[in-house]
């Protein structure tokens, strides 16, 4: 009765130990002010983000696209990898016919859809309206995920729970030729970690063989 007492004991600290960890996450910054301008047809350009000190556990991302203009946005695809190698369309399709006049636009789930004609500043959803085809090299060519209402895929069901340290890369590409296009401010990846409690489990693990010797 005494050693079952004493384990449950300390698996109630292990797991408050856990949950304090994970109220303790904030979401952390990383920038990119490097400018990307958005290449013609076969070719993708991009900059990377490295992002370290992390626990290994996504628990929330966002993405900022600083001062993004293009003569016709709705050929440009613009998608997001992490250190895994999954990737996720942020904005493809959107824009309207018409150019997009230097904006920042911050991609987040829960948000409202990027509009059809993108022309202010603002928090949206990623967004896919059409298919884009291949990034090519050195995007991630079709390896990707499609947001609605192209698809499905959210920032958090193609991330969540992977290990956010490494580097992130955002790519661009624009398949028709004449249009030109540039993210003049660069971009930033905001990510909020918690370490895995399968990791903590051997503060448990531990726990339980320091009560039985005691027992």
């Amino acid at each position: 009765m005494h050693r079952a007492t004493s384990i449950h004991r300390v698996l109630s600290v292990a797991i408050s130990i856990i949950a304090a960890i994970a109220g303790r996450a904030s979401a952390v910054t990383f920038t990119n002010s490097t400018p990307i301008t958005i290449p013609g047809p076969g070719s993708s350009g991009g900059t990377g983000i490295s992002v370290s000190g992390l626990g290994n556990s996504l628990t929330g991302v966002s993405v900022q696209i600083m001062a993004f203009s293009d003569t016709d946005a709705q050929n440009v695809g613009l998608v997001l990898v992490g250190p895994t190698g999954a990737a996720l369309v942020l904005e493809g399709g959107a824009g309207g016919s018409g150019p997009v006049p230097n904006v920042t636009l911050t991609l987040i789930d829960g948000a409202t859809p990027l509009p059809s004609n993108i022309s202010v500043a603002g928090a949206f959803a990623s967004t896919q309206y059409s298919l884009l085809g291949s990034f090519p090299s050195p995007g991630p060519g079709l390896a990707y995920h499609s947001p609605a209402p192209f698809g499905t895929a959210t920032l958090l069901t193609t991330f969540a729970g992977s290990n956010p340290n490494g580097t992130w890369s955002l790519y661009a590409m624009d398949p028709v030729s004449g249009d030109t296009g540039s993210i003049a401010g660069g971009w930033n990846v905001q990510i909020t970690a918690v370490p895995e409690p399968a990791g903590l489990s051997l503060i448990a693990l531990a726990g339980v063989c320091i009560a039985r010797r005691r027992r």
